[in-house]
């Protein structure tokens, strides 16, 4: 049967096939898809994939491989998904999946893992992760989950968790993911205490009674560290690594603070304005009645000024005798120089001349 041209995509699945070599692949560097599921296949030759440099996704689902190793995946710099569920794998080689950057999805589940090697995923940035129904006790997350920083899904169900001490590190990093990315329930297997219980759901008192107080004691150190280290570089002296930031004899005001006092003061000179305002607004509204008495009175007393300096100008003119002066006022007030009707002598009015015609 000739092989097809520019074929994209390659179904093999549910052969007899038993190894898979180098050149079985040769003509096939089109390719899209790749499936050998439901084989029985055991062994894949250094470099099986080399040629596959467009394969985008590879399904090797159901068969009889129990090692993985970085040799298997040379040439597969543009893979995205690899399947390898429902084989007898127990060991993952380290590098196993550099070869593959592009690696989003990876589906390890229903095999014999017990472990994964530190870095083995460093160099993949991936989205989906599936280890359910393995024989993990535990999973660090130092060297191994820490790299997994991109995670959209992640089903780790149905393997034989020992919720102890060494399971508080996984406990956090679960916590640490949202609720969707997590799939179902992580279940412990031993000790009796925690068996059936979800890992997220257990306490760390109970999970690890000795390493609550070491906790407390580290945040407490951590704490004091901090304190002594703001202290000292708020008076001036180096911190740990640190050198003198702000001259001896000037302490730092924190910013708080600051900020705090700057909208204390507006606030107060803000109420002292309207204060102001509104006690001006007052004063203006209500004159006192002896103020406004004066300025009638002031009034008046131009007037009558007027008339007595035209009296006087009259009688200079035409020769007659003048009026007596007023002794002067006691008091400073404008309606102290009415004269009242006591004050103006008695006597003969004087007779005017007649005029000479």
């Amino acid at each position: 049967m000739p092989r097809p041209l520019n074929g994209r995509k390659l179904y093999l699945s549910g052969n007899l096939i038993q190894r898979i070599y180098r050149s079985d692949f040769w003509n096939f560097s089109s390719l899209d898809l790749l499936h050998l599921g439901n084989n029985r296949i055991s062994y894949l030759q250094e470099g099986a994939f080399s040629s596959l440099t467009s394969l985008r996704s590879l399904y090797l689902t159901g068969n009889n491989l129990e090692r993985l190793s970085p040799p298997m995946f040379l040439g597969l710099q543009n893979l995205r998904y690899l399947y390898f569920e429902y084989n007898e794998i127990h060991e993952v080689d380290p590098g196993t999946f550099d070869a593959m950057p592009s690696l989003q999805l990876l589906f390890l589940n229903a095999n014999l893992l017990r472990s994964l090697p530190t870095g083995v995923f460093s160099r993949v940035n991936l989205a989906r992760l599936n280890l359910r129904n393995n024989h993990f006790l535990q999973l660090p997350v130092a060297g191994v989950l820490e790299h997994l920083t991109g995670l959209v899904q992640v089903d780790l169900r149905q393997n034989l968790w020992e919720c102890n001490c060494d399971a508080a590190p996984l406990k956090r990093w679960l916590e640490g993911l949202s609720a969707v990315v997590v799939m179902g329930e992580v279940v412990c297997h031993s000790p009796e205490k925690t068996t059936g219980t979800d890992l997220r759901a257990i306490s760390m008192e109970l999970l690890c009674p000795e390493l609550e107080p070491q906790e407390d004691r580290q945040q407490e150190q951590k704490a004091a560290t901090s304190t002594a280290t703001e202290r000292a570089v708020s008076a001036g002296y180096p911190g740990p690594g640190l050198g003198s930031v702000i001259p001896p004899g000037k302490e730092s005001i924190p910013l708080s603070v600051l900020v705090l006092s700057l909208l204390v003061l507006f606030v107060s000179a803000f109420f002292a304005a309207a204060a102001l305002i509104a006690y001006a607004l007052r004063r203006r509204d209500k004159l006192p009645f002896r103020r406004q008495g004066e300025v009638d009175l002031a009034g008046i007393q131009m007037e009558c000024g007027i008339f007595t300096e035209q009296t006087h100008h009259h009688h200079h003119h035409h020769g007659l005798p003048e009026m007596p002066s007023l002794p002067p006022p006691e008091h400073n007030h404008v309606y102290d120089t009415i004269v009242p009707q006591e004050a103006v002598p008695k006597g003969p009015r004087p007779r005017r001349r007649p005029a000479h015609v």
